[in-house]
């Protein structure tokens, strides 16, 4: 955790899928927002899958949860004038 390099491999992983995952949603229309919910799910999971089925049971729960409020803050973002 105190490591500044994983912590940009985790924020840099982060920001590349949440591109992706924009991306497309804007070249498919039919994704709602139930299936981008389930692809940054699937994208907290992935990361861990080189490092063994214990961390991917552990850390891509934290990871999947993680990405949940990242994308509840983008949607809550979008949803404010604020910001």
């Amino acid at each position: 955790m105190n490591n500044p390099f994983l912590w940009s491999i985790f924020y840099g992983y982060g920001i590349i899928c949440s591109i992706f995952i924009d991306l497309l949603a804007v070249k498919i229309p039919k994704i709602t927002g139930t299936i981008k919910i389930a692809f940054y799910v699937l994208a907290g999971y992935l990361i861990f899958l080189p490092f063994g089925w214990m961390m991917v049971i552990v850390g891509g729960t934290v990871g999947a949860l993680c990405s949940l409020v990242f994308y509840f803050g983008t949607y809550m973002a979008r949803k404010n004038v604020f910001f």
